[in-house]
């Protein structure tokens, strides 16, 4: 295990002037740093330009930092930190062509379709394609040229992406309640709500199979916690804690007079998303409708205990994501 910061990530400290305050700890805590060094660079930029041109223009930044981000970026290779490098280079027009395979997937999405040629013309005939009927009406068609126009096209998310694509097809739902309550039932309800045809349901409801109950857990821990890239990050948590002892949620709903119930995970304050969507999935299939679920990944900042869905047609919309290179969530055993 090194006992030092990479000469790398050690001349990104030093030309920021933090490597007088930053000590080394461990790899997942430098990898942290360096994501840190990044929101200094965006800081000292929002401060010389003010919002709107931090918004519309590149940043300025000297060669020397430039050329330490950029080793520093190969040396940190697939995690949160070389993403927010990379994006951080796109902002001060600084970045190679080859440096997008670094970019989170979201920020990468505009710049892939600028490779393709992709027109907002193009991007409608896809997601029509996909059963999505009023895609690049006058307002849909002017949110995506402004995307495809942007002088730094890395620097829209998901935030921007989705409503210039899908508008009020995409179901944003909490998926995480510091009740210890998620709403599994509520996501189900709402997904067969945006379902075309639309799905009435009759009730709806979950219970916990209480198990052995909450039960808070004595540190330290190392433990795992997931970033908006779908990558881990390795933390240390001394309370707070707790784990579920032999407790699992139950849903209960009724359509067309029969009753059906599936069983979800109890994660805490965490919603068992997986549970939810396949067992949504197994119903659409059972009732023959075109529709399924899809969950997009989150954003790289993460997405604040919120996620993001859409209902679309089986056969079609999975190609056109690809298409598009809209990042999807993958279940493993789905």
């Amino acid at each position: 295990m090194r006992s030092d910061f990479l000469p790398s990530t050690t001349a990104v400290f030093d030309l920021i002037g933090e490597s007088e305050r930053w000590e080394f700890r461990d790899e997942s805590d430098e990898t942290y740093l360096l994501y840190r060094a990044c929101n200094i660079i965006a800081d000292k930029a929002y401060t010389e330009l003010g919002r709107d041109r931090y918004e519309s223009e590149t940043w300025t930044i000297e060669y020397p930092l430039v050329e330490a981000l950029r080793r520093a970026m190969y040396g940190q290779t697939d995690n949160y930190a070389a993403q927010k490098i990379a994006a951080t280079l796109f902002n001060c027009g600084r970045a190679d062509a080859k440096d997008s395979i670094f970019l989170h997937p979201w920020n990468r999405v505009v710049f892939c379709w600028r490779e393709q040629a992709l027109t907002a013309l193009k991007i409608g005939e896809l997601l029509r394609s996909a059963g999505f009927e009023q895609a690049c009406e006058a307002e849909s068609g002017l949110a995506l040229d402004k995307l495809l126009n942007h002088p730094i096209p890395s620097r829209y998310t998901k935030w921007e992406i989705l409503p210039a694509l899908f508008g009020e097809h995409c179901l944003d739902f909490s998926v995480r309640e510091d009740t210890f309550c998620p709403e599994h039932d509520g996501l189900f309800r709402e997904l067969s709500e945006k379902a075309v045809p639309r799905i009435t349901l009759g009730t709806i409801s979950q219970v916990l199979d209480e198990g052995e109950g909450m039960v808070e857990m004595q540190g330290p821990f190392d433990v795992a916690v997931q970033l908006g890239d779908g990558k881990t990050a390795d933390m240390v948590l001394n309370s707070g804690i707790y784990e579920q002892l032999s407790s699992f949620w139950i849903v209960r709903y009724t359509f067309e007079d029969r009753e059906y119930k599936f069983s979800a995970e109890a994660l805490g304050t965490c919603m068992d998303i997986k549970a939810v969507i396949t067992n949504f999935n197994k119903f659409m299939q059972m009732i023959n409708h075109p529709q399924r679920a899809f969950q997009f990944i989150a954003d790289s900042g993460g997405d604040g205990g919120y996620s993001n869905f859409i209902l679309a047609n089986s056969s079609t919309f999975p190609e056109v994501a690809r298409e598009l290179s809209i990042p999807l969530v993958e279940f493993e055993g789905t």
